[in-house]
């Protein structure tokens, strides 16, 4: 066997369902399937388009690949077993590689558990009525593009999430591939809100670029030049990504716990003024401005406000085009937040000992935790709907819409970012449970229904929270976002308190119940 093929296996065997044993091997994946079925029958697309299941499968595993992989490379500096791994005799692009094609085959088993999934959903939606069955020659065929699509795009994928190790680093030429790199990541977000909506979810599905024909030229397109341009990247990836010991604490975004602690000592030692609770938080926060100190980071704070201000002042003129596009302004950062908090324990394993160890009230400690989360995406999302707002001002003022349009789409606008910030809220509050759910290896099957529920929050929204169909001079339901908050100021609270409980737990590997080990 190759030192490919040997760190292949050892990568994947760290996130292996064969370590768990039989039970899980068995009881994950079926009730993964079991979600998957419920979730994509309930998807308003499911109701259109014989190809909605399979293009709503595409698109989360997209979604999936691209995220897990870029979580992937953010968490590995932080990671108890990377001094190790790096002392292997072997190449840095082989330590990549290994990694990659770990990712490939978990991706893999994903796609094998996505893909009947969806066929399953079609299965029920032919025998339900929503549409008639396709003649089997065409359905075949439709499957077999869309399966060797997925072939062609998983590698590209993955390469391009272990890519966000060169965005963080100082390469000034990894400017060129920013907006690009954006673009990658909120395509099938974007993609996701359109073929929901129901006005024009049939239209966009029956699209000729969303073809078979289509799907089999994007394939060739991904073979051709898409692998090749991903080869050629992963030695420039593994140079910068994949530092050596000595040198980690100097290009990590995340704090080492030797530097970390001296910076708690002194906030600690503040004056009296300040209380202790006070003193945490801004400590908490301090964490994310080694992101804003990354230059890629402070040009698209710079660009994006003026980005989004220029597509709403184009969309003025029509409340329908504003309207579709505010919901992905606001999906975006929720879905950044919620992915952090996702994997938060995997980015900071070496602080939780430490982090655990200050003198105050759990509650607190995971309170102040999340609301310095929450404070981050808020700040963003308020920058959104300000330039939002501002394009919006700017096509009244050319006369691009009158007041009444005008004063209609800032309602729908504040709609819209006060129902995200308010579900964005309890998402944050109910990930907390996951502390609480690894008391038993039978809860901790519940972390992927809970976590979907969290990634999916945009596609709740838009199904329970906004009009199905919308008219010019329809309004926001103020009285339903009221309810919504009212129950998350109930519900949240209860939340962080139950995953307080028990969040000493998270100093335990799930396996073997035995306390992690700081390397």
């Amino acid at each position: 066997m190759t030192a490919l093929k040997t760190l292949t296996a050892l990568e994947y065997s760290r996130f292996s369902l064969a370590r768990r044993g039989n039970a899980l091997r068995i009881a994950v994946p079926s009730a993964l399937f079991l979600l998957l079925v419920l979730a994509g029958w309930l998807l308003p697309s499911s109701q259109t388009s014989p190809r909605a299941p399979f293009i709503s499968a595409i698109l989360l595993l997209w979604t999936f690949a691209i995220a897990v992989s870029s979580l992937h490379m953010l968490s590995f500096p932080a990671q108890l077993y990377r001094d190790w791994f790096l002392t292997f005799p072997c190449p840095r692009l082989t330590l990549l590689q290994a990694q990659a094609a770990s990712l490939l085959k978990h991706l893999r088993n994903a796609a094998l558990l996505v893909l009947p999934a969806a066929a399953a959903v079609y299965g029920l939606s032919v025998m339900s009525g929503r549409y008639q069955p396709l003649p089997a020659g065409e359905f075949s065929l439709m499957l077999l593009a869309y399966v060797v699509f997925l072939v062609a795009l998983l590698p590209v994928l993955v390469v391009l999430g272990l890519m966000i190790g060169l965005m963080t680093s100082r390469k000034l030429w990894m400017l060129l591939f920013l907006l690009p790199y954006q673009l990658l990541w909120m395509f099938p977000i974007v993609l996701v809100s359109v073929i929901n909506d129901n006005e024009i979810a049939l239209s966009v599905l029956h699209s000729p670029y969303l073809s078979t024909e289509a799907a089999l030229g994007y394939t060739a397109v991904l073979v051709l030049i898409g692998w090749p341009v991903c080869r050629a990247m992963l030695p420039h990836i593994a140079r910068s990504a994949l530092a050596s010991p000595a040198g980690a604490s100097r290009h990590s975004v995340w704090p080492e716990p030797g530097r970390a602690a001296p910076r708690n000592k002194e906030l600690l030692q503040q004056s009296s003024s300040s209380s202790r609770l006070l003193t945490l938080y801004r400590f908490e926060k301090s964490r994310f401005s080694r992101w804003e100190r990354i230059r890629t980071v402070r040009i698209t704070k710079f660009v994006l406000p003026f980005v989004i201000a220029a597509l709403f002042f184009i969309a003025a003129a029509d409340l329908q085009s504003v309207l579709a596009l505010q919901q992905p302004l606001f999906m975006f950062p929720a879905l950044l937040g919620t992915f952090y908090m996702l994997v938060r324990s995997s980015f900071e394993q070496k602080l939780l000992p430490w982090w655990l160890g200050f003198p105050m009230d759990r509650i607190k400690l995971l309170g102040v935790s999340v609301a310095a989360v929450w404070t981050i995406i808020m700040r963003i999302s308020s920058v959104f709907i300000l330039s939002a707002a501002a394009g919006l001002g700017a096509g009244w003022i050319a006369e691009r819409a009158n007041t009444e349009s005008t004063l209609l789409s800032l309602q729908w606008l504040a709609y819209a970012f006060l129902t995200y910030a308010a579900v964005f809220t309890f998402m944050l509050c109910l990930l907390q449970i996951v502390y609480a759910l690894m008391k038993s290896r039978l809860l901790i099957v519940l972390t992927f229904p809970l976590s979907m529920c969290a990634v999916m929050q945009g596609v709740l929204i838009d199904k329970f929270l906004f009009p199905a169909e919308s008219s010019f001079g329809m309004t926001p339901d103020w009285l339903l976002l009221l309810a919504v908050a009212a129950a998350v100021l109930v519900l949240g609270p209860s939340c962080v308190a139950l995953g307080a409980r028990y969040l000493d737990l998270s100093l335990f590997t799930p396996n073997s119940g035995k306390q992690v080990k700081q390397a």
